[in-house]
């Protein structure tokens, strides 16, 4: 297969990046290690909302889970602090739902998406590099987009350098109901048993939240 741009990663970096090169007229193919897009979800989905409408995305019913505009802060000591903006600051979103009509869009505007295919090597001469997957599927493009994330091969493949453990963050998230809080707010627990960390609670309505740690 050939393409002027090839994107590894089906997050919603790699889906935003591959969409937009296809919106400017490049042949664009994206290649997604997951069988399925938005499959494991990997944040809570909370977005700045100036910057989330910079991205030039609409506000579809496809993601959406709500609006929100402060937070509530607990301190160890049992101290609250609220923190209200007055106007909408951010919004909630369904991660996998995001990635899906990210997904969506790119493949209704002509780009080629490639599920269940890891990349296992890549390499590069004449001006093009190759992208081989664990399927067997050999893709050449004149551009790579890194979009893999922490966990990055090409950044041992090509550049020879890897991200250090003690820079993830790993994070466990479960969904909730009866929190019965104010759902135009995110809660922050900061707790001595947490240091230099925090537990989160996202409402998703005055019911139903995420909360993780």
């Amino acid at each position: 297969m050939k393409a002027q741009v090839v994107v590894v990663g089906g997050g919603a970096v790699g889906l935003i990046a591959a969409k937009t090169l296809v919106e400017n007229g490049l042949e664009t193919i994206l290649v997604e290690e997951h069988e399925e897009i938005g499959v494991p979800e990997h944040c809570a989905g909370l977005f700045n909302l100036v910057n989330f409408k910079r991205l030039g995305l609409p506000i579809s019913e496809k993601y959406f889970e709500n609006i929100v505009r402060g937070a509530v802060l607990h301190s160890p000591t049992g101290r609250k602090i609220e923190l209200d903006a007055g106007r909408s600051i951010a919004i909630v979103t369904s991660r996998r739902g995001l990635d899906l009509f990210l997904a969506e869009e790119f493949e209704r505007k002509g780009g080629s998406l490639m599920l269940g295919n890891r990349v296992v090597n890549v390499t590069s001469g004449d001006n093009l590099v190759k992208v081989e997957t664990r399927r067997g599927l050999e893709i050449k493009a004149e551009k790579l987009v890194d979009a893999e994330g922490m966990a990055s091969i090409l950044l041992r493949k090509i550049l020879n350098k890897t991200t250090e453990r003690n820079m993830w963050i790993p994070i466990i998230q479960l969904w909730v109901e009866g929190h019965s809080l104010d759902p135009r707010y995110v809660y922050l627990f900061f707790e001595r048993y947490l240091p230099e960390f925090f537990a989160y609670l996202i409402p998703v309505n005055d019911e139903v939240g995420k909360i993780g740690v």
